[in-house]
């Protein structure tokens, strides 16, 4: 209970004080946390929404599309719902604009991107974003 204790700022010691168990002190530190149960799964089902719809934005350049969606993945596994590497890819993939459609076309027909870790696909795209962009091919 003393490690517990010395973790946690004044205000969050207020609400602890009265705890007989370092258990209790878990509960109660989790609960002003994260919420309820019920709360905890109406977020995560909310992430799990906004998975499924994941989309570009207009305007968003590719490193804000990979970090919200990075944001997102990593949000989803906090409450234990991971991805596998392959349908999280494909995932990204599709998000993309029309305008990257021939390169995630090509990446998607040779299979790369289901052995790739988010952070090589990313790279990926955007070594051959640039290549494209500047020389038109």
């Amino acid at each position: 209970m003393n490690i517990l204790f010395n973790g946690l700022d004044s205000d969050m010691f207020d609400n602890v004080i009265n705890c007989s168990t370092a258990k209790e002190i878990w509960d109660t530190v989790q609960t002003i946390c994260e919420g309820t149960e019920q709360v905890r799964e109406n977020k995560m089902q909310l992430l799990i929404q906004q998975y499924e719809h994941f989309h570009f934005k207009s305007g968003e350049s590719l490193n804000d599309t990979f970090s919200r969606f990075q944001k997102l993945l990593n949000g989803l596994k906090l409450y234990g719902r991971v991805y596998q590497v392959k349908d999280s890819n494909l995932k990204f993939l599709r998000a993309l604009p029309k305008e990257w459609k021939p390169m995630t076309v090509s990446l998607r027909n040779t299979q790369e991107y289901k052995v790739y870790t988010l952070e090589r696909l990313y790279g990926t795209l955007k070594e051959n974003w640039i290549c494209c962009s500047s020389c038109k091919c």
